[in-house]
């Protein structure tokens, strides 16, 4: 009986390993804070796609990695941000315990940042960089890497804990996998947005 029990818990770790592997899933955590993404702008060779709401705390602490990339490598970054005229603000506000006019200030002091830089680097970059605003509800933050996407979970209790379910997967060969759910969102996302002038 022992036995038999031992050999069913086994088959059940492999077959979520396998599971897991299919799913293209590197690492999950609770804890935004343990991303270590200056070391996935280091290695970028070409793509680098985020989607926020605003993200003024992520976009001032991870800006001069991305500032890098542009200027050293020829890397395409597509910035999606919520556009301020989005049907979702109030829902936003509340969930982050904001105004609404306070939750769009911010969304227009982050498109700044990204202004200030590209007219800072526009003469010496090698990589292309276009912000967008999109009126769609973003359930997650998104960050691709090349072959890597970072999924973070907004809470829907609102706060700011620190602790975000977060999925880091990879691209596979499957087209099933997590990766390429992930850049089919951040396309259609893309395709209903609005460039914003640099």
């Amino acid at each position: 009986m022992l036995q038999r029990d031992l050999l069913e818990i086994i088959l059940n770790k492999l077959k979520l390993k396998s599971s897991i592997e299919e799913m293209g899933i590197e690492d999950i955590d609770n804890k935004v804070a343990r991303i270590n993404y200056e070391d996935y702008f280091n290695n970028v060779k070409g793509n680098i796609d985020i989607v926020h709401v605003y993200g003024r705390t992520w976009t001032g602490n991870n800006l001069e990695y991305i500032k890098q990339a542009l200027l050293h490598k020829k890397c395409q970054v597509r910035i999606i941000l919520l556009d301020k005229e989005s049907p979702c603000i109030p829902a936003y506000a509340y969930l982050f315990g904001r105004i609404e006019e306070d939750l769009k200030n911010r969304i227009d002091e982050v498109i700044n940042m990204w202004k200030q830089l590209y007219k800072d680097i526009k003469e010496e970059m090698k990589g292309d960089l276009h912000v967008y605003v999109c009126k769609g509800y973003q359930s997650s933050c998104l960050y691709r890497i090349d072959d890597r996407i970072i999924n973070v979970q907004h809470l829907f209790n609102g706060g700011r804990t620190g602790i975000y379910p977060t999925i880091a997967c990879k691209k596979t060969e499957s087209t099933e996998d997590f990766y390429h759910k992930f850049i089919q969102d951040i396309e259609a996302i893309c395709k209903s947005a609005t460039e914003i002038p640099l």
